[in-house]
């Protein structure tokens, strides 16, 4: 293959894990919630930051899910009202459904 004088500017400090999220807009590479945590001194390093950012999102979706199935879980069986306001059972109305005389 030809060589077409294509040349690539990455900045490189040194380190071996950096966030470049935002490099193509023009912003610092860093987001800002990673400067948040490395600031207040809750993690030393953005692969830390990272870190902890991603176990807060597992935490969060793990609770989320605990919360929805829990809400979602209950041992009242599911009732359909027909037209003239008679309460059946949900499985007795598929079953009609099916049959055709609902």
């Amino acid at each position: 293959m030809s060589d077409l004088g294509i040349e690539f500017e990455e900045e490189y400090d040194g380190s071996e894990f950096h966030i470049r999220s935002r490099k193509i807009l023009g912003e610092k590479t860093t987001p800002t919630m990673i400067n948040f945590l490395i600031d207040r001194g809750v993690v030393k390093t953005e692969k830390q930051a990272l870190g902890l950012s991603i176990l807060t999102i597992v935490i969060f979706l793990s609770i989320s899910v605990f919360i929805i199935r829990s809400s979602l879980v209950n041992d009242t069986p599911l009732e359909v009202v027909d037209k003239y306001g008679r309460t059946i059972p949900f499985d007795e109305f598929v079953t009609q459904i099916n049959e055709g005389t609902f």
